[in-house]
């Protein structure tokens, strides 16, 4: 009988082990882990109009496969380095999902002041299904010097949002 007890400690905490490790922030560093395949669906998904492909071309891109909710299928999280997508507060970074009729891709983030110096952290926390994202961004101070902040990303359901910037921008423009 004691055999059976600690036979199923063991197994939780084997259990407990294997479920840490699938649901563990991920650092990503998106320069260093470019794939090509990921950056090439960013590439025809966002820069979809002539004049812009005449300045933005595929070596531009940077960008991953992730599974943020956990239905086996990658999003695509990355990237587009050029002064069309880039501006003095940092560059956009977007994050598409597959799915619909045909399986084309979605945009569900478009965050314009990513700092792409500072890696990504998939979170262990989600929203609305889809895991948090941790990232970084440069904001312009009263006194016209840059400070790097840490933001937190969350799906509202539709699309990634950053519910603190939102709120920031009430409390500027509000009073």
């Amino acid at each position: 009988m004691k055999r059976f007890w600690l036979l199923g400690i063991f197994i939780i905490f084997i259990l407990d082990i294997v479920v840490f490790c699938l649901v563990a922030p991920r650092t990503i560093d998106l320069d260093k882990q470019n794939n090509l395949s990921a950056a090439e669906i960013l590439y025809k998904t966002a820069v979809n109009s002539k004049p812009d492909k005449e300045v933005v071309s595929p070596e531009d891109v940077r960008a991953v496969f992730v599974d943020l909710n956990g239905d086996g299928v990658d999003e695509v999280v990355g990237y587009i380095k050029s002064e069309l997508y880039t501006g003095i507060a940092g560059t956009t970074l977007f994050i598409l999902q597959r799915g619909g009729y045909n399986f084309d891709y979605r945009n569900i983030c478009r965050y314009s002041n990513f700092y792409p110096d500072k890696n990504l952290v998939i979170l262990r926390s989600k929203e609305n299904g889809f895991r948090d994202i941790q990232l970084w961004s440069l904001f312009i101070q009263n006194d016209g010097l840059f400070e790097d902040r840490k933001f937190i990303l969350k799906y509202n359901g539709n699309v990634y949002k950053n519910e603190t910037q939102i709120q920031q921008n009430l409390k500027k423009y509000l009073g």
